[in-house]
Order: C-alpha cells, then sequence, then structure tokens
C-alpha cells in the first residue's frame, strides 16, 4: 500500500523535477530519454556524470538524489539531497549579506535558493528515504523542517501539496491520527488552491 501512495506522489514530481527551467531541461535531455525508456539505472549514470562537473550544484544533487532512491540506494540518495541542502543554506546566506550590501545576487541564488519548490522536495525525498532505511524519527525530523519552511513563507503559492499528504501519511503511521486529519485536509485545500502553479489534481486516495 505504501509502496502505491509513494508512486502517485512522486512520478509527477521526478517529471517536474527533471523538466526545470529550459537550461536544466536541455542538460537533463539524457535523463529524462532514459526514464522514458523505463532505465533508471542508465539515467542515474547520467546525472552522476554531470554531478562530477559541478560537485556541489544543487540540481545536480538533487537528480542524483532522486535517481539513487529509483535504484534503491537509500543512504546514497540522502547524501545527495543533504549537499543540495547545504548548498541552498550557503546560497541563502550569501544572499543575506549581499543584499545588506545592496550587491546583486548571482544567477544560481535566484534560481534555486529562491525555488521554495526544490526546498520542499528534499525534505520529502529524504523522509521518504529515511521511511526505506526503517528510521521514522529521522522521517519525522525531515517532515517538520519542510513545515516550518512553509510556515515562514506565509505564502500560499509557496504552500507544496503532496508534502502536506505526505505528513499526513506519516503522522498516521506514527499513530497521531489528528496532526495527520489535519495534514489530510492541508492537503486537499493547497491541491485545489495550487493546481495552477503545480498542475496536479487532489490524488483519488484523499
Amino acid at each position: 500500500m505504501m509502496q502505491i501512495i509513494f508512486r502517485a506522489l512522486f512520478v509527477p514530481v521526478l517529471a517536474l523535477l527533471l523538466q526545470g527551467c529550459t537550461t536544466s531541461a536541455e542538460k537533463t535531455a539524457g535523463m529524462r530519454q532514459f526514464m522514458l525508456q523505463s532505465r533508471a539505472d542508465l539515467a542515474l549514470i547520467e546525472a552522476e556524470k554531470q554531478l562530477a562537473s559541478d560537485i556541489n550544484g544543487v540540481m545536480q544533487n538533487m537528480n542524483v538524489g532522486v535517481l539513487r532512491r529509483m535504484n534503491g540506494d537509500f543512504q546514497g540518495s540522502n547524501e545527495a539531497f543533504e549537499q543540495a541542502k547545504r548548498k541552498i543554506d550557503d546560497l541563502y546566506a550569501t544572499s543575506v549579506s549581499e543584499q545588506a550590501a545592496a550587491l546583486l545576487v548571482n544567477d544560481e541564488l535566484i534560481s534555486f535558493e529562491g525555488d521554495r519548490f526544490e526546498q520542499v522536495l528534499i525534505h520529502m525525498y529524504m523522509a521518504s528515504n529515511y521511511l526505506s532505511l526503517h528510521d521514522i524519527d529521522a522521517a519525522r525530523v525531515e517532515l517538520l523542517q519542510s513545515q516550518v519552511k512553509m510556515e515562514q513563507w506565509d505564502e500560499p503559492a509557496d504552500q507544496v501539496p503532496f508534502m502536506q499528504y505526505f505528513s499526513g501519511i506519516l503522522f498516521e503511521i506514527l499513530g497521531e491520527d489528528d496532526s495527520a486529519t489535519v495534514s489530510y485536509r492541508n492537503a486537499v485545500k493547497t491541491y485545489i488552491r495550487t493546481k495552477a502553479r503545480h498542475g496536479l489534481n487532489v490524488p483519488l486516495s484523499l
């Protein structure tokens, strides 16, 4: 049952992640082609090559993280996502410093630190990896970190519905039924409110 739910959550997310902006889409064309052929193993090889050329790249680490998970390397997947998370934090710190000094923000920062969707994806994938590694406490930490971020942003358009859905699933596993119910309700509202932005419908299971 959990595998079916994860597939319903992650397949559309993977498509969005590999698509990215125009420049990113060009770089990930090979990966996307392998995915269309159901060859996640070859897609991972391509992603690892791109990561080798930019070991600290946010999108490069995220693509590797996704594909390592698809190939069953949950620990390696989280290592890549953790690297992406650290880079985003570094870029955010740079942004604050530069803005205080009235300097221009670099293009990489605008593309990645500013994209809140990707930031939430990192927590969702890491939480799912921890569940696969039977570390439910670590999964809960990732869930809570994502909730804190979305609350800090306080913008309806920045809420990510499938993260709220995933939170409900995890709370249910933990036996926290009240929290699960709240998360499911919030997920339905957010799916409806953000459909134009994310292009995702309310899952039938909700």
